[in-house]
């Protein structure tokens, strides 16, 4: 067993350090679809910063590292819809991830919280939000597209498990694998996209600002003509 802490045992004119971490987006705001397209650029990045993870012995020669100032010197793009340029992937493969829409669907009537005894009587809601995230695999010839893709497939298929688990989602999966096609914006590159759906329940509560009514009384003499 360990033993108590003593403060009289550190030296004279010290005190005990604290490393106080930031809070994550993801902690406080809690799972939002730009969110999510981030946290799967940043699990693919993690997968490729090392070739040694990947699986097919053809793509060991890509790979993602920043550099001392930020900028990605490694031989795979990694980004975001938004800040792609299609200059990058007519140069090197990339991985370009694009998140679409989000659905609200009911699952309560008046979207209230069923089944929840309300002991501050307050009002509970909850809502059921599904959403999906395109990933575009890039590269000059089909054949590598289509192989890029397959390895970027199997990652999602055999992490979605435990992505799903650490983010509390009711689903994370991989949905669709797409057909090969030739990209306009880039000429002579092909792509293969790849759908990862998800979901999540949003729930909220709303703090009544004054006690509710208990009664109203009204004298009928009021409304007489």
């Amino acid at each position: 067993m360990a033993e108590p802490f003593d403060p009289s045992a550190l030296p004279v004119d010290t005190s005990p350090e604290i490393h106080d971490q930031p809070v994550s987006n993801l902690c406080s705001l809690g799972p939002r679809p730009w969110l999510i397209s981030g946290l799967i650029q940043g699990v693919l990045t993690g997968f490729f910063a090392d070739p040694s993870n990947i699986e097919d012995p053809t793509l060991r020669d890509l790979y993602w590292r920043l550099d001392a100032e930020g900028q990605n010197v490694g031989s795979l793009v990694i980004e975001q819809v938004s800040r792609w340029n299609p200059t990058q992937t007519a140069e090197r493969p990339g991985i370009i991830i694009k998140r679409n829409r989000l659905t609200s669907s009911r699952i309560g009537i008046n979207d209230a919280n069923m089944g929840h005894f309300a002991w501050d009587g307050n009002n509970r809601y909850t809502r059921l939000l599904q959403g999906s995230t395109t990933l575009f695999c890039m590269a000059r010839a089909a054949g590598a597209a289509d192989r890029l893709a397959s390895e970027v497939m199997v990652q999602l298929l055999e992490y979605g498990p435990t992505i799903r688990s650490h983010l509390h989602l009711m689903r994370f999966e991989f949905a669709e694998y797409g057909e090969i096609m030739e990209l306009q914006e880039a000429t002579e590159s092909y792509a293969v996209p790849l759908t990862v759906a998800y979901a999540f329940q949003q729930n909220w509560c709303l703090n009544e600002a004054a006690p509710k009514l208990k009664r109203i009384e009204l004298d009928q003499n009021a409304f007489e003509p």
